[in-house]
């Protein structure tokens, strides 16, 4: 009977351990969300707020818009674009790449969502798809 409670309670621990979520403190400090959007069972809304997070306080990287939406003064500008890049913080050049990324897999994944904040995986995908051609008969 002990060893079967003691069994128990090691299942239940190992099970906390997985489910545990990250602190704040450690989602500002650590650029977790770009592990998350690879993860096929990540929750959506967790993934956004791990990004928030990362990115408060910190100067976001040089996006197109910036750039093209400048004034042709400052486009003539030598360098105008390195001195763009240079007043952003060290985080803003080193996760440039994969901030775009992510705004993207934000826009793409949006009407994927479930009610429980997970993302619709493949199979579910393809009935909905299937029931959708079956409503346009």
């Amino acid at each position: 009977m002990k060893k079967i409670f003691l069994s128990g309670v090691a299942i239940l621990a190992t099970f906390s351990i997985y489910a545990q979520t990250y602190s704040d403190n450690y989602l500002r400090s650590h650029p977790v969300w770009i592990q998350m959007m690879d993860n096929k069972n990540v929750n959506y809304y967790d993934a956004q707020k791990a990004f928030e997070l990362f990115w408060e306080g910190r100067e976001l990287p040089v996006e197109e818009h910036e750039l093209l939406n400048a004034d042709n003064k400052e486009k003539e500008k030598k360098s105008f674009i390195s001195k763009k890049r240079k007043n952003k913080g060290q985080a803003a050049i080193d996760y440039a790449f994969e901030y775009k990324r992510f705004k993207n897999w934000l826009i793409k994944n949006e009407p994927l969502i479930k009610n429980d904040g997970t993302l619709l995986t493949p199979d579910e995908r393809i009935e909905q798809w299937k029931a959708q051609q079956q409503n346009r008969k």
